[in-house]
């Protein structure tokens, strides 16, 4: 059965081809690969031409392209076929207890840093300036966050919403889930429903023993 299904490509990605195809040689070499002719290759460089699904699918085998990179016109490296720019987030030498406490995270001293591409952190987070990673220790957050964990926390993020937060109460760092329940009143909670508990603050009462300290944006671990 004919593939009749054509697929139009966005200026970014026929430059994507285009710098792939240098990359592997030759036009004439690509189009034996893909088994198309190197004049239909050549048109599909150029824009004058849309490609069907089948050739589409060949032309990405061959210039190891992801499907997903076409389809978002997305590049995961830059058309260059250098790696994309990293930017290294501080992992701070502290863990948030999702249980007990541990040091607050203003206070924890750089160990390391972890490198993250800086096109997704500016597509996701837009300013990552604030952005740092902490441990997970505990199971009181679980299955949301599991011991181990890293968490990145948005210290420029404070102002209390529905979300998972840093916090410190009671002179201790903590993960919590954190949600509106009254005027001035915020409750924290466990998501571990058979471990966790639940607390309302009085946040300007309480000031001197609880405050936030950014929003877990992301996290990640083992699975």
């Amino acid at each position: 059965m004919k593939d009749r299904a054509s697929f139009g490509l966005s200026e970014t990605v026929r430059a994507l081809l285009n710098a792939r195809v240098k990359e592997f040689g030759t036009q004439q070499s690509v189009a034996d690969a893909a088994g198309i002719s190197k004049a239909t290759l050549q048109k599909i460089l150029a824009g004058d031409s849309e490609p069907s699904f089948s050739r589409l699918v060949s032309l990405a085998d061959v210039l190891d392209i992801s499907l997903d990179e076409i389809a978002h016109g997305r590049p995961s490296r830059s058309i260059d076929g250098a790696a994309p720019e990293i930017v290294s987030i501080p992992m701070d030498d502290v863990f948030a207890s999702a249980g007990p406490g541990a040091l607050a995270l203003e206070e924890g001293k750089t160990a390391e840093f972890i490198g993250f591409p800086k096109p997704w952190l500016s597509r996701v987070f837009g300013n990552h300036d604030q952005l740092r990673l902490i441990g997970i220790k505990g199971d009181s957050m679980e299955p949301t966050l599991s011991d181990g964990d890293l968490a990145m926390i948005d210290l420029g993020r404070r102002e209390p919403s529905d979300g998972v937060y840093a916090l410190v109460m009671d002179g201790m760092l903590l993960v919590k889930r954190l949600a509106p329940a009254g005027s001035g009143i915020v409750r924290v909670i466990s998501d571990n429903k058979l471990t966790g508990v639940q607390r309302d603050i009085d946040v300007e009462a309480e000031a001197d023993s609880f405050r936030v300290v950014g929003r877990v944006v992301w996290a990640g671990g083992k699975l």
